[in-house]
């Protein structure tokens, strides 16, 4: 039997709102850590009732940056979110995929059009 961890989103944002980057950074860097180590996560919304998509591309799209689509399937279970909480989860999650796939490209055509200051 494989090590498991189940992450508490209430928990973590202090509330049933889940909607500040810094928490979903903070749910990225447990998730990271857990499948870095081959540890299945389970990722509860239970009682969270409000949920953007600035908190899930922080909190669970950037795992698409780090880990292959199949080790992220095989490891992570996101539970306990309504109907349109999951629809909001997979277009994230499209986004996120379609971002990390052309991440150099994008990151060109941003440069290009917006110059580089820096």
């Amino acid at each position: 039997m494989s090590a498991q961890l189940r992450i508490n989103v209430y928990e973590i944002v202090g509330g049933d709102s889940a909607i500040a980057v810094e928490d979903g950074e903070s749910l990225f860097t447990r998730i990271k850590g857990a499948i870095s180590k081959d540890v299945e996560v389970e990722v509860s919304f239970a009682n969270v009732k409000l949920i953007v998509s600035s908190f899930l591309n922080a909190g669970i799209g950037q795992l698409y940056g780090e880990f292959d689509e199949a080790l992220i399937k095989k490891k992570l279970k996101v539970t306990d979110l309504s109907k349109d909480d999951e629809d909001l989860l997979t277009t994230v999650v499209q986004r996120a995929k379609e971002y990390f796939a052309k991440k150099d490209t994008f990151n060109k055509v941003v440069q290009d059009n917006l110059g580089d200051d820096t």
